[in-house]
């Protein structure tokens, strides 16, 4: 692993992504090995990841549950992005199947999404102010090789998440007023934190995010 992290950082310029930070080590062997990174990642699209703390946890083989976390929030920007996105905390962890494809181009990918290869998300956390999202499901790539998925999620403080998007323009207040109907319908209280939280799908298609029927992100197209 250390060796693979060693490549890559030699190879950002033709990997076309690059690192602002001191390049980290891999520890913890024999437990699941660890990678803690401080700075920012920036990808082939020109969209920006940043972060004061970055760990990342497992073995990076097909079964085994590999970890990313930013317990400290993490932010997205860039061209695709009207006003960067703040989150508190973000958390994914992921399964890779027995049949993924041990090389990463178009063509190995796309055999792989031919036979309906899909990677399962075992957990997504994301706190951003008063929201707390909680989901799993899966994710796999559409005939363009372009992210999708669905995902079960847990919402709570969804309202505080629409008036913010209403705010900032990303949907319009009709599209508010449909989600705030939806939460009224579906809400649950817990009598024991007296929070009231809603079940919702979540779908990434089409470039975009769905939280149930209200589309609240933009996808860049990823350039292979």
């Amino acid at each position: 692993m250390q060796k693979q992290l060693d490549t890559i950082w030699a190879s950002q310029e033709k990997l076309l992504i690059y690192f602002q930070g001191d390049k980290p080590n891999v520890t913890g062997f024999p437990s699941p090995p660890e990678i803690k990174f401080s700075g920012s990642l920036t990808d082939r699209n020109g969209m920006i990841y940043q972060s004061p703390e970055f760990i990342y946890r497992g073995f990076p083989l097909p079964t085994q549950r590999m970890t990313l976390e930013a317990p400290q929030g993490i932010s997205f920007s860039g061209p695709f992005l009207r006003l960067p996105v703040e989150l508190n905390y973000f958390k994914l962890a992921i399964r890779l199947p027995t049949n993924f494809p041990g090389q990463f181009d178009a063509e190995t990918i796309r055999e792989w999404q031919r036979v309906g290869g899909s990677i399962p998300v075992e957990e997504l956390r994301i706190i951003k102010a008063g929201l707390n999202l909680e989901a799993d499901g899966y994710l796999q790539l559409d005939a363009n090789l372009q992210p999708e998925g669905t995902l079960t999620a847990k919402v709570t403080g969804l309202d505080d998440l629409l008036h913010e998007l209403t705010a900032n323009g990303t949907i319009h207040e009709k599209q508010a007023l449909m989600g705030q109907s939806l939460l009224n319908l579906m809400s649950q209280k817990d009598d024991q934190t007296g929070m009231t939280s809603v079940n919702l799908g979540i779908r990434v298609q089409d470039g975009g995010v769905f939280l149930g029927p209200i589309r609240v992100a933009s996808l860049p197209e990823w350039k292979w």
